[in-house]
């Protein structure tokens, strides 16, 4: 029995070291990877990682709201790994029998920047955390009540730095988190 419980304890420690050297492995490739700019279809890219989710968001019966997401000039995988990520987030850090509410919104601010905002209705983040969400590998939530490595909000740091864009989080209307990605005007394509 007590090798069986090692046994089962190296399974799980290498798994997780093996999880976590292929997510610091695509944040090199976010982060050093050159990449031709092309326009960017965020809406396109929203839906298709929504898509990536529809079982879990079947099952739990979530609800998705994307709304005037523009055609910028960027990365595409890029950007899905970002939509990826928070959706991800959003859909994992809710309470036991809630129905998560996702809503994601584009607009031009008053300074003709395009500001992206995913909001969601989950457990939140305590002020005093958010200055080190993007850190590599940072949990703040138990790995058995909510699963992950703690990489999904540095990929978005990543992708954001990219792009010349910054990344803020803040108190959701909706209750949870709120992730205002802000980008600067010289990457919006056409009259989006």
């Amino acid at each position: 029995e007590k090798e069986q419980r090692w046994f089962e304890f190296l399974l799980n420690d290498g798994k997780l070291c093996q999880d976590m050297i292929q997510a610091l492995l695509t944040y090199s490739r976010i982060i050093n990877e050159e990449f031709q700019p092309k326009p960017v279809d965020l809406n396109s890219i929203c839906q298709q990682a929504i898509q990536h989710f529809k079982q879990i968001i079947d099952e739990r019966q979530a609800q998705i709201t994307v709304n005037n997401l523009p055609t910028i000039i960027g990365n595409s995988e890029q950007w899905y790994i970002y939509f990826e990520s928070l959706l991800s987030n959003s859909l994992i850090y809710q309470p036991t029998g809630k129905i998560p509410i996702i809503v994601i919104t584009g607009k031009t601010n008053d300074r003709d920047e395009l500001e992206i905002t995913v909001e969601d209705n989950g457990i939140g983040v305590r002020k005093e955390q958010r200055d080190s969400l993007t850190a590599p590998l940072k949990r703040f939530q138990k790995e058995k009540d909510y699963p992950g490595i703690g990489m999904g909000l540095t990929y978005c740091m990543g992708v954001t730095q990219r792009h010349n864009a910054t990344i803020a989080f803040e108190d959701a209307s909706l209750g949870g988190l709120a992730v205002r990605c802000i980008i600067p005007s010289p990457c919006k394509a056409g009259d989006d």
